[in-house]
């Protein structure tokens, strides 16, 4: 005769196949190799100085500012984008220098999520001048809204640990 227990984590393992074998957190799929102008991008958007975002910061690279702030078993992916500033009609934006963003999406073990854009110049000249904070959200559990901030100061704490 099968126990019950063993029914119910059979159950249990078909229906969250993530926390199988060693694995405690299903994680976002990893994303296809950028091309090599995003990957120059994102490494240069991960050197920024977070001094450079927030004045009231200390003078250390944003990739590690943000491991420090988000905590250590925070899984970090770095995508390029346009800023959320496309309108989706080519014709309105064919003659616009539309803004280039690296983007980095903050997973945390067990739920929570946070999300930095810093714009690093426009599709035509990238990087190119101040390196500028447009976005910080975060969502501390899946059945949570995602919350707006606007200075990195205010991201330590936001994220379940």
């Amino acid at each position: 005769m099968i126990r019950p227990a063993l029914i119910l984590g059979l159950i249990f393992l078909t229906c969250h196949p993530e926390r199988s074998a060693g694995s405690a957190v299903k994680e976002p799929p990893l994303e296809p190799a950028a091309r090599a102008s995003d990957r120059r991008l994102i490494e240069y958007a991960k050197k920024i100085s977070a001094a450079k975002l927030d004045e009231q910061l200390a003078a250390i690279p944003l990739a590690s500012w943000l491991r420090q702030a988000a905590g250590h078993d925070v899984r970090m992916t770095w995508e390029v984008n346009d800023c959320g500033e496309q309108s989706g009609d080519p014709d309105l934006d064919e003659d616009r220098d539309i803004p280039l963003c690296v983007e980095a999406d903050l997973y945390v073990p067990g739920g929570g999520e946070g999300m930095v854009m810093i714009q690093v110049g426009t599709e035509s000249k990238a990087p190119d001048g101040e390196p500028a904070l447009r976005m910080l959200a975060v969502r501390p559990g899946s059945n949570v809204d995602w919350q707006d901030f606007e200075h990195l100061r205010e991201l330590p704490g936001r994220l379940p640990r």
